[in-house]
């Protein structure tokens, strides 16, 4: 018996483990863990990388390729137009118990059919403060690629909530979005009276790499 098995039942029950694909072996192929215990009831998101892309992560290769003209021709894919300025979608989340599929983008966040994405999207305008625009702009950075809100972090809460963070023009802004119903009627808006802030939950950069989980 080792000394990790002496840990009393109790204790074992409050420990979350978590692993997530591609960081799972270190470089002596040992598994890694991330372990969260759960004192206080909170809504928190830990940073569990910030590593340039590829760094120590071996890259499965697909055993099928396709490429973009072979699905349109096999009629697999639909097609999602952006703004004409550019997307610059950061984020996914797919619920397909629900039937949704929700983009992170420059200061928006649509709501997607994923069995019909050429339907018009419903969406949220979520743009960051013109004070942190402006800032962000003496500051040096792009007004187009980095001034902007870019939405980056949702995950699920509940049946009818989503936690939803951005970059807020290099001030990092959370809330929460309240989703109800399956049609054009149902309720899709962000929730203004839970606003607060990002910093430790979203990157200030929108290109910075990382994942995040919500406990």
């Amino acid at each position: 018996m080792t000394t990790g098995d002496s840990v009393s039942q109790s204790q074992n029950k409050a420990w979350a483990l978590f692993c997530l694909p591609g960081c799972n072996y270190g470089r002596e192929g040992r598994r890694t863990l991330v372990l969260i215990y759960p004192v206080f009831p909170f809504v928190g998101l830990i940073l569990l990388a910030s590593l340039p892309f590829g760094a120590s992560i071996k890259q499965s290769v697909p055993r099928v390729k396709l490429s973009y003209r072979e699905l349109l021709q096999a009629g697999s894919i639909y097609l999602f137009s952006g703004p004409a300025d550019g997307l610059h979608s950061h984020s996914l989340l797919l619920d397909e118990e629900k039937g949704r599929l929700l983009l992170g983008a420059r200061d928006h966040i649509y709501l997607l059919d994923p069995n019909n994405l050429g339907k018009d999207p419903r969406k949220i305008f979520w743009p960051a403060p013109r004070d942190r625009v402006e800032t962000c702009k003496l500051a040096g950075k792009s007004a187009n690629l980095e001034c902007a809100n870019f939405v980056r972090v949702l995950h699920n809460y509940n049946r009818t909530h989503v936690y939803a963070c951005g970059t807020g023009g290099f001030h990092p802004t959370c809330a929460f979005i309240e989703i109800a119903g399956q049609n054009e009627d149902g309720v899709f808006q962000l929730l203004p009276n839970t606003v607060d802030s990002g910093r430790l939950k979203c990157p200030f950069d929108p290109l910075q790499p990382f994942a995040s989980v919500l406990s």
